[in-house]
């Protein structure tokens, strides 16, 4: 079975929370976006998992995916040959006076300083970055190709939270490949309609008030006119 909070169901009103018979479709093959049906022959149209929630076939699969990059990556180490270091040859020192001079450690690679230009086109590569900023000061960096809201014309794309000391780069993001795990992602939904959008946030605030406040969604601001 499937547990959700329905949205654009002609019938049913949005926030609602359900949960549905038992389902026909293959649960290995179940994913976001996609349409499951159940025995007693109902359709639902699935949106993106909840915050912190997660799917099934969605794990397995990266699972799978990681076990497969361990073992080239164990594989490749076996066939690398060992390679025994040459003895180093004794200098003896120079008779004559000299400076000794204490060379400075080498910085490490989150302590070097990158260049605004260089950031920003690391930053674009490792987020799919597109340039476009919504919210006051471009406080959100879209990403990716928004997805299509079913009949509406509405729009959701994924996106991050600009750091407010440098523009344009995901906050927490140091252009090292270590700290793209610590850059949080959002989810935004951009509409001209404004009266259904109102009506929406009402009903995310009543979703997180309940008793499962946060397990479905976590509504974090709604602007009703935002700059871009």
């Amino acid at each position: 079975v499937i547990s959700g909070v329905v949205s654009n169901h002609p019938t049913i009103s949005d926030g609602k929370k359900i949960t549905t018979s038992p389902i026909k479709s293959d649960q290995s093959a179940i994913n976001e976006n996609l349409v499951v049906q159940t025995k007693s022959g109902s359709k639902y149209k699935l949106s993106n998992a909840a915050w912190g929630a997660s799917i099934p076939a969605v794990v397995e699969a990266q699972k799978k995916a990681k076990e497969a990059a361990a073992a080239a990556a164990n594989k490749k180490v076996q066939k690398q040959k060992v390679v025994s270091k040459a003895p180093s040859r004794q200098i003896q020192p120079a008779k004559k006076a000299a400076v000794a001079v204490k060379p400075k450690p080498a910085a490490k690679p989150s302590e070097q300083k990158i260049a605004p230009a260089q950031m920003l086109k690391l930053a674009k590569s490792a987020f799919s970055l597109t340039g476009i900023t919504v919210g006051r000061n471009g406080k959100y960096l879209l990403a990716g190709k928004p997805q299509q809201s079913s009949g509406r014309q509405a729009k959701i794309w994924e996106a991050y939270e600009a750091d407010p000391n440098q523009p344009g780069i995901p906050s927490g993001y140091d252009g090292t490949t270590a700290s793209i795990s610590k850059v949080k992602r959002v989810t935004i939904k951009l509409s001209p309609d404004i009266d259904r959008m109102r009506l929406e946030d009402a009903n995310y605030d009543r979703v997180q008030s309940g008793l499962f406040s946060g397990r479905f969604v976590n509504k974090i601001e709604y602007t009703p006119g935002v700059p871009s």
